[in-house]
């Protein structure tokens, strides 16, 4: 029998171990865990259900003489809170569209993906300019190749780390869940819109990456024997840097922890910044990135998260600037050798790129000027928005 919607029980505590035996005698027995709580009813669903439910409403109904019929009224159009009756993995979807449906990824056909912004307006979809929001370029494989000298040598920490890396392999969201408190009951919607950033940013990060195509570290070193499966695709953006600190943003705004200024540092912005930190650098200790791959899917996470805020709440008398931002390690007229030496000291710390309150240029990273402009929040996400903030009153 399959449940629909029910919401899991929780899980039984564990029992108590049993205390070793003296002399060879067998040590007494541990205490038996206490059962879970059972879990709120779903709507059950099964073949012998459905059959039992035909013959109950043969039961009931009568014969065709009675049938009735009600006038029934068409919700609002295109009004987001009809959606909240909605199961979230839906709701999710149509924003997931309406956030992809408002970038275009191109490439210049080299080294460099552009992620840009298209200005328009559902009613109008003609209307608006495109302006570049990301932009991000292929190193050399000689810089990666510098790199080495650190994949190798953060190996070291595998054994303290292995715990993390092996639970970070998702989505790592109850890693910042325990900075903040989320709950499922209490701030149910803060967690549907962790999940929606989440998706958007591996969306648009795995855009870049095909391009790029930059390769895995076990490829320049067969030292390197990566402690968890290898992933099959490009290296260069690091995916969970990307979405670890998209959601480290979008958490500090929703529940009103970004700092106020220089030298007003919020410690829960503080905390989930580190802990974004520490998935991505988890990644290079497990030998499947170089630091370049999550310098770069940083820049992009943080501005992505920047932009999702956009979205949720521009409107065309209230409009969003955001920063572009460019990551590119290349430097004009450098030798490879000087590359190297630059490559193998060029490691991530977020601080570098986020600190107090807003995105920073910093090695290999640009911060631009050029600032672009969102007039047109998605009705969907600018509702469960408003809803998110509310629960952190």
């Amino acid at each position: 029998m399959a449940f629909e919607g029910g919401a899991s029980g929780t899980s039984g505590t564990s029992g108590t171990s049993g205390t070793s035996g003296t002399s060879g005698t067998s040590g007494t027995s541990g205490t038996s865990g206490t059962s879970g709580t059972s879990g709120a009813g779903g709507r059950q669903f099964s073949g012998y259900m459905a059959q039992s439910i035909v013959n109950a409403r043969d039961g009931i109904v009568g014969p065709r003489s009675s049938w009735e019929t009600q006038s029934v009224t068409h919700l609002g159009f295109e009004d987001p809170k009809d959606t909240m009756a909605w199961p979230g993995w839906a709701r999710s979807m149509v924003i997931h569209g309406e956030l992809m449906s408002g970038l275009r990824i191109s490439t210049d056909g080299a080294v460099a993906v552009q992620i840009a912004h298209r200005d328009e307006e559902r009613t109008n979809p003609c209307a608006g300019p495109v302006k570049n929001l990301a932009t991000i370029k292929r190193p050399s494989e000689n810089f990666f190749k510098g790199q080495m000298n650190l994949v190798l040598s953060y190996a070291d920490l595998r054994v303290d780390r292995l715990a993390e890396i092996v639970n970070q392999t998702g989505y790592p969201d109850h890693y910042f869940g325990i900075i903040v408190s989320l709950h499922p009951d209490r701030t149910k919607r803060t967690l549907e819109l962790l999940g929606i950033v989440q998706r958007f940013a591996t969306a648009v990060v795995q855009n870049v990456k095909m391009a790029l195509a930059c390769k895995r570290p076990d490829l320049y070193s067969a030292s390197v024997q990566p402690a968890i499966p290898m992933p099959g695709h490009g290296a260069l953006p690091s995916g969970h840097a990307t979405e670890a600190a998209a959601m480290a943003l979008m958490l500090t705004k929703i529940s009103g922890n970004q700092s106020k200024s220089d030298t007003d540092e919020n410690h829960y912005e503080r905390m989930m910044m580190l802990q974004a930190e520490r998935i991505a650098v988890n990644r290079t200790v497990a030998g499947l990135h170089f630091p370049a791959d999550s310098i770069s899917g940083a820049a992009l996470g943080l501005c992505l998260a920047e932009y999702f805020e956009a979205r949720a709440q521009s409107t065309a008398g209230n409009p969003t600037s955001i920063k572009p931002v460019t990551f590119d390690a290349a430097v004009a007229g450098e030798d490879e050798a000087a590359e190297l030496t630059r490559a193998s000291t060029t490691d991530y710390s977020i601080r570098d790129y986020y600190k107090t309150g807003s995105r920073r240029s910093g090695e290999l990273v640009d911060i631009g000027t050029d600032l672009v402009t969102v007039n047109h929040a998605i009705p969907q996400l600018a509702h469960i928005w408003k809803l998110a903030k509310d629960e952190w009153k």
